[in-house]
């Protein structure tokens, strides 16, 4: 029942990532010319139509010697040659269709979708609050600085001078960092230790 359900619920891509990892065993990332034609002639179970000939022909120009592809290079052939894998999602649908029905999978899928795309939501959400905590942290930590610099009293009776001094702040910084990541004065640095 997993099986069907994860398989029924794959998208193109997902379908074509399948077929991908199925060829490839042991996770290299590329999978054999020879396996990929003998999946094709096997799920096609007919003699091969011109397109698909000519698919073939387009994936022997696409070697380049080691008789192996990567996933993009499938992609390729799939963009060009879609009726290759037109049997894997025919298959799909046949499944789909034996089981609960296309209106039950396309319900199912738009509620997997909703589910997705709110989890990144939310991820996104979660992500975007870190950032504006860390980002009021260093805020208040340069407004620190900025104090210290400027003193108390002009800090807060002179607002407008505060952006002043944190330029100045970043341009300080700045330096330092350039200080920090030069070669030239690390050598320096380390023969005035010396």
């Amino acid at each position: 029942v997993e099986i069907t359900a994860t398989f029924s619920c794959f998208e193109p891509m997902d379908l074509l990532k399948y077929f991908f990892f199925i060829l490839d065993p042991h996770r290299t990332g590329l999978v054999e010319k020879n396996d990929v034609k003998h999946f094709v002639t096997t799920i096609w179970n007919a003699p091969l139509t011109s397109n698909i000939k000519e698919a073939f022909s387009y994936l022997d120009s696409l070697d380049d010697g080691d008789g192996c592809f990567t996933f993009k290079e499938v992609m390729d052939v799939h963009s060009r040659f879609p009726n290759t894998f037109y049997p894997l999602f025919r298959l799909q649908v046949h499944i789909m269709r034996a089981t609960l029905g296309d209106t039950w999978w396309d319900f199912h899928k738009a509620k997997l979708y909703d589910t997705i795309q709110e989890e990144k939501a939310q991820e996104r959400a979660r992500l975007i609050n870190k950032i504006k905590q860390e980002s009021a942290a260093i805020n208040e930590e340069n407004d620190d600085m900025v104090m210290k610099r400027m003193g108390v009293v002009k800090f807060y009776l002179m607002p407008w001078k505060r952006q002043a001094e944190r330029d100045k702040l970043k341009k300080i910084a700045a330096i330092e960092d350039e200080l920090d990541n030069n070669p030239s004065t690390k050598a320096t640095t380390a023969h005035d230790e010396d």
